[in-house]
């Protein structure tokens, strides 16, 4: 869930050294849009190891990321199938 998510970016933080930066390439609801059957796919998976696990949207991922302490950046790649978030710390200004 969310707070899991946010402490465990926060911890993640903690041993970033400042000039470092934190890559989450994690699966959007945006993402499935262009890949017809995407979704199905992955309920099937998720029914298959016995854990369904949350979609969330770009703007919920950035959110987290934030809230853990990183400045983020989003980038779609490969037409919109893929999405990365790049966190920095708010001291990283390269």
């Amino acid at each position: 869930g969310p707070e899991h998510a946010v402490a465990y970016l926060a911890k993640a933080k903690d041993v970033i050294p400042p000039e470092g930066m934190l890559v989450v390439w994690e699966p959007v609801r945006e993402n499935w849009s262009v890949m017809p059957g995407q979704p199905e796919r992955l309920a099937l998976t998720d029914m298959m190891m016995g854990e369904g696990r949350p979609l969330y949207r770009k703007a919920e991922i950035v959110d987290h990321i934030r809230e853990a302490g990183f400045d983020v950046e989003c980038h779609d790649v490969a037409n919109g199938m893929s999405t990365f978030f790049v966190g920095r710390h708010p001291s990283n200004e390269s």
